[in-house]
């Protein structure tokens, strides 16, 4: 099971929901403009696991093909190349790139030092994606499971612009197709058609 809601959320923006055989987390934008990854964990605050792993498989193709552009660009040293814009000459070698660490994404979240953030990481393991949210190894009363991807003044820019447009990459699936399956049954007369 993979699927992919989206919602309207109190910013005006939208709340995308992916929802795996693991669990589920939401990526969504602030009204600060900013980007939010954030495990939907219910229970007990302190009781919040320190670690939650999703995978991306090949079941969306439109989810597994948007990670794909998202691991690339970033892997490559190019943070422009999943824009629609496709604007390669702005993809120089002279960013920083201190966001991809042993074939894996490492975003500590920004808002906090980097060894007290929080953590989401994104490797690819064969014909998947695999997502990790790890809390801070420094866990306190106000760690959680949510990562913040700052569209001003980023430890990772110009990455941040990778992310966003995954983001709204996103926005631009066929969310009706999730929401009403079809299904198509035979029977001896005809084909009959069926939303589930």
């Amino acid at each position: 099971m993979l699927v992919m809601r989206r919602k309207e959320n109190w910013d005006d923006n939208y709340n995308i929901t992916i929802e795996t055989e693991e669990g589920m987390f939401t990526i969504f934008c602030s009204r600060n403009g900013d980007l939010e990854w954030c495990v939907s964990y219910v229970g007990q605050r302190l009781d919040i696991p320190s670690k939650y792993t999703f995978f991306i498989t090949k079941e969306n193709m439109y989810l597994y093909d948007s990670f794909d552009r998202l691991y690339t660009a970033v892997k490559e040293n190019k943070p422009f190349s999943n824009s629609i814009l496709e604007n390669e000459k702005r993809d120089v070698q002279s960013f920083n790139n201190t966001l991809f660490i042993n074939d894996r994404i490492e975003w500590h979240s920004d808002g906090f030092e980097y060894d007290e953030a929080s953590i989401l990481t994104i490797s690819k393991e064969n014909e998947r994606y695999k997502v990790e949210f790890e809390l801070s190894p420094r866990r306190n009363l106000f760690s959680t499971l949510s990562v913040s991807i700052w569209n001003s003044n980023s430890r990772y820019y110009p990455y941040n612009t990778t992310f966003m447009n995954m983001y709204n990459e996103l926005l631009e699936y066929d969310y009706d197709k999730e929401r009403y399956p079809v299904a198509v049954f035979a029977t001896d007369d005809k084909k009959k058609v069926k939303k589930l």
